[in-house]
């Protein structure tokens, strides 16, 4: 996993949801592109992973640029959730 850091947050080209521990969570910026001047284009992540095998979910916000709702109702969702307490 090639990596570096933006505002303090671990940026990957790619990454394995396996990779993370058991129990816990952990937010990323996933490279996408660069933008032509230099500078790469991420997308947030945040992978909660449960103590248990389970069913996975993935939620996504800000399809279209002008959708900012669902940005904020992602982290509330995400900060309501004890990743120990999931299957």
């Amino acid at each position: 996993m090639n990596a570096h850091r933006q505002h303090n947050i671990q940026v990957v080209e790619s990454f394995d949801p396996n990779d993370i521990p058991r129990g816990t969570s952990r937010r990323l910026r996933l490279s996408m592109v660069g933008n032509g001047l230099g500078s790469l284009v991420t997308i947030p992540v945040v992978v909660l992973r449960g103590a248990e095998s389970g069913p996975t979910v993935g939620l996504t916000a800000v399809v279209h640029g002008n959708e900012l709702n669902g940005m904020k109702v992602i982290r509330e969702v995400v900060d309501g959730v004890d990743p120990r307490k999931l299957a």
